[in-house]
């Protein structure tokens, strides 16, 4: 597809995910990544985007942990080392504990369409919408791919691979969290990054 660009389109939030009275505190967002051509004739997925907005602000650290594990083992794992209150690490970086934090669960984009501007402007508009209220951003940088249509973690990635990943991610603002798998990206980064809609709707 020649002269293409980019753009993400949300998905239909799933109502049992998202409304689900065993998990209030984490709801899932959701977005396809789109190829289109400079005529807007043709256009292609060629990415998906996804995670969960932690509510911490609401539903204070155990009902966000709590909500965490009966989405995912995963989503556990990462609620719960950032906010624990033992040892987690979001109150040092941001400053409070209670706060809604934006977990990043999947980005994949087809190796055909890497390094061709569908990464981080997607990602940064992207967060603009969904993690809009959030502190923070946060995310392991595991190499994925897609095998018979399911995206999920690589088998045996390269060295060379998780560098590059993790490269991407600090070009797009994140942070390495000291001592820990994870990365950061301040919401603070992304708000001057993206025009708030309530700002554009009153410049009109």
């Amino acid at each position: 597809m020649k002269d293409t660009y980019y753009e993400y389109r949300l998905q239909p939030t799933s109502s049992s995910l998202y409304d689900c009275h065993e998990a209030p505190w984490a709801r899932y967002f959701g977005a396809d990544i789109i190829a289109c051509s400079a005529g807007g004739n043709e256009e292609e997925v060629v990415g998906h985007l996804g995670g969960y907005v932690l509510m911490a602000e609401h539903g204070g650290v155990e009902g966000v942990i709590d909500s965490a594990d009966a989405v995912s083992g995963e989503l556990h794992r990462a609620a719960h080392a950032a906010y624990n209150l033992d040892d987690g690490w979001v109150d040092l970086y941001l400053g409070d504990i209670y706060i809604n934090m934006f977990y990043i669960e999947t980005m994949y984009i087809e190796p055909e369409h890497r390094s061709k501007g569908a990464g981080k402007d997607i990602l940064i508009s992207f967060l603009g919408k969904v993690a809009y209220g959030c502190s923070g951003v946060f995310l392991r940088p595991i190499p994925l791919e897609k095998v018979e249509g399911r995206i999920g973690r690589a088998d045996d990635p390269s060295l060379e691979l998780k560098k590059r990943l993790v490269s991407f991610y600090k070009n797009t603002g994140f942070i390495e969290v000291e001592d820990t798998p994870f990365m950061l990206l301040n919401m603070d980064d992304v708000y001057k990054r993206t025009p708030n809609e309530e700002e554009e709707e009153g410049d009109q």
